[in-house]
């Protein structure tokens, strides 16, 4: 059997596919969302997850995209911001809690700063405590988008549109035993 091949087909099959040329584009602005059972004590573990609509530049020098988390894990409310290289420390509380200067803005609303903990890792900074994650996490629930700068190699602006936080604010609050105030 004989196959034959016009020009025209091998170009068409050396076009890449669509999928491949959105590899680069910013993400829909989607969430991924994880609501389980902590096996040990059945606590509920509400984790919402969503990427940057914008790329930053990583550790590596590589495009990476920051992820703005909402969790509530045995009762603990957490909102922070998995940054993509090591955040700067800017000091401790009196606990040893390593802290960085945060800055953001919710809509077109003014530019905020205060210090968030950073994580044991360093790669994440943001509200760890029930109280100031709460206060955050209410300010988020009626807004479309939050831009944050963190500091690590160099400083840089994640900018999230978090269309859908309402509902992932109520459910968060709620696994934790709280409620948002509307």
């Amino acid at each position: 059997m004989k196959l034959e091949m016009s020009a025209a087909t091998i170009a068409v099959m050396l076009v890449p596919a669509p999928i491949q040329a959105q590899e680069n584009s910013a993400p829909a602005s989607r969430w991924a969302v994880s609501d389980e059972r902590v096996p040990l004590t059945g606590a509920r573990a509400l984790t919402a997850v969503l990427e940057s609509s914008n790329q930053l530049v990583g550790i590596l020098g590589h495009p990476k995209r920051a992820a703005l988390v909402v969790r509530c894990n045995s009762g603990s409310l957490a909102v922070h911001v998995n940054w993509v290289e090591t955040v700067n420390y800017n000091g401790q509380n009196m606990m040893g809690q390593y802290k960085t200067m945060a800055m953001w803005r919710i809509d077109n609303g003014k530019i905020e700063g205060n210090l968030w903990d950073i994580d044991t890792t360093f790669t994440a900074a943001g509200e760890f405590k029930n109280k100031n994650a709460f206060k955050l996490l209410s300010r988020l629930a009626t807004a479309r988008t939050f831009v944050v700068r963190l500091s690590g190699r160099q400083t840089q602006d994640a900018e999230f549109h978090i269309d859908g936080i309402d509902q992932i604010a109520a459910n968060a609050a709620a696994a934790c035993g709280m409620a948002l105030k509307r």
